[in-house]
């Protein structure tokens, strides 16, 4: 089973993504701060990151910049979530070779479609 870790200050959101992910059949992290992401990606070496980009205790470019420069995190993919339409915030995410780059509102079928491209389809646990 795919373990996936959801850092998204959006309680909500975060809640929403981990629910239609497990019912794929992924297992889920979520923690909802940069600081807790970084610890939990090291701790847990999960096989994706969905990382918003804005964020308390750092944002989530500082958790990337962290994840890279970690050698047991440096290869995990990462997919940005950002509600920023600014192209210099793209342009900062794109350093980092993100998976993939998601602007809020997204099409969260999309966002699932591209989770199981990156990570692989899981069968549904039942």
């Amino acid at each position: 089973m795919s373990k996936i870790l959801i850092v998204e200050d959006e309680k909500d959101l975060a809640l929403a993504i981990a629910i239609r992910l497990r019912s794929r059949g992924y297992e889920t992290i979520v923690t909802h701060d940069a600081v807790a992401g970084v610890a939990l990606a090291i701790r847990e070496a999960p096989q994706l990151v969905l990382l918003d980009i804005a964020m308390p205790a750092g944002g989530g470019l500082k958790v990337a910049e962290r994840l890279r420069a970690n050698p047991h995190m440096a290869a995990v993919p990462i997919i940005f979530i950002t509600a920023s339409k600014q192209p210099e915030v793209r342009g900062a995410a794109q350093s980092f070779s993100p998976a993939a780059f998601f602007e809020k509102p997204f099409d969260s079928a999309l966002l699932l479609d591209t989770i199981e491209a990156v990570v692989g389809a899981e069968p549904v646990a039942g």
